[in-house]
């Protein structure tokens, strides 16, 4: 099992509210406020996700076991959110979640990090 040098413990807001709009109409734009309990091994499994996180960072979800940690940088937070419009939910959700990973990889790689660990999903701030 590898040793993590550098770690960043983060929490992950997926808000996967999605907006519908009226169609050709005066009506004012409704929101939708809908969870969403998708699989994360399904979506690391796409190749959009496995290309654009590489592997220099390993991610860890809630309480996955991790390698034991030689430094803990801190804890972040991601609120990253997508263009529903026009995509079925489980795939704007999709890239509400890639584009989270790829912000806490980005994190991680610029304090020198090799792992986030502890990543958890926040829904109305609750886990």
């Amino acid at each position: 099992m590898p040793l993590y040098g550098r770690v960043i413990t983060m929490r992950s807001l997926f808000l996967c509210s999605l907006l519908a709009f009226g169609a050709l109409s005066a009506a004012p734009a409704q929101a939708r406020d809908t969870a969403y309990n998708l699989k994360i091994s399904d979506a690391l499994q796409l190749p959009e996700f496995r290309e654009k996180l590489g592997s220099d960072v390993t991610f860890f979800f809630g309480p996955q076991h991790s390698p034991p940690v030689a430094q803990t940088i801190g804890e972040f937070i991601s609120n990253r959110k997508t263009n529903a419009f026009g995509k079925p939910d489980e795939t704007a959700c999709r890239w509400a979640l890639l584009s989270a990973l790829i912000s806490f990889k980005e994190r991680a790689l610029k304090d020198g990090g090799d792992a986030v660990i502890n990543i958890v999903s926040f829904y109305k701030k609750e886990p």
